[in-house]
């Protein structure tokens, strides 16, 4: 404010250097001081003291609207109002650093509470991955959705459009694959009912081939327990 009012230096040369460099982005209006905002519209933001901009990043965090967010986030939301300092970034990073709610969720993984499942791929077409994709948009002969089959090993791929989606459809589209690949050692489905049904389990238990998935790990662990619970 010294140099902008009345061309005043700091004694030290490169102090008197980097004040007069920073003060071209700086007007004093009303005896108050404002910055120019970066951006090509040239919003004025008010310069606040540290302790006010404290204040304010702990209101953006952790207030009524709080959310907790990142510190870049939380300075930007300041400077967007209108609210300038130059020690902004620093002072969130602590605040997000002192948070306690921040440090234990920052901790969680946010992943789901199972074990991980490997795929066991000794030899090509061992292994098939068996999914249903839709509803699309109508096709002509009533098509809307569409089973794909993946191999794990050579990820050739076979599909085929549907017109109904149930357990016989997917049983005799896999049955086609059967005939030229060969019976698979495992197969791995989704959560759709057309594979999780009765019918497709029989099919793939017949065979001789191991079903895996989701859901049917759920129901394993839990018929697990009714049997240790009994």
């Amino acid at each position: 404010m010294a140099y902008l009012l009345h061309k005043v230096l700091p004694e030290e040369r490169n102090a008197a250097r980097r004040v007069a460099r920073r003060a071209k982005t700086f007007a004093v209006i009303d005896g108050e001081v404002y910055k120019h905002s970066p951006s090509e519209t040239g919003i004025l933001m008010k310069c606040i003291p540290i302790a006010q901009g404290k204040k304010l990043l702990l209101e953006i965090h952790a207030g009524i609207y709080g959310h907790h967010a990142a510190p870049r986030s939380l300075v930007g939301k300041a400077f967007r109002q209108g609210f300038y300092w130059l020690t902004a970034l620093r002072n969130a990073e602590d605040i997000v650093r002192a948070c306690k709610g921040c440090q234990f969720y920052a901790k969680q993984t946010h992943l789901p509470a199972q074990a991980l499942q490997t795929i066991p791929i000794t030899w090509p077409f061992a292994v098939w991955g068996l999914d249903m994709v839709g509803p699309l948009k109508k096709a002509p002969g009533g098509f809307t959705h569409l089973l794909v089959a993946i191999d794990k090993f050579t990820k050739w791929i076979e599909a085929k459009p549907i017109t109904t989606i149930d357990s016989k459809e997917a049983v005799k589209f896999f049955l086609d694959i059967v005939y030229r690949f060969g019976m698979p050692n495992s197969i791995i489905i989704d959560n759709g009912t057309n594979f999780t049904s009765h019918y497709f389990q029989e099919f793939a238990e017949g065979s001789g081939s191991r079903l895996t998935g989701h859901r049917l790990d759920t129901r394993a662990q839990t018929g697990k327990k009714k049997e240790l619970t009994s």
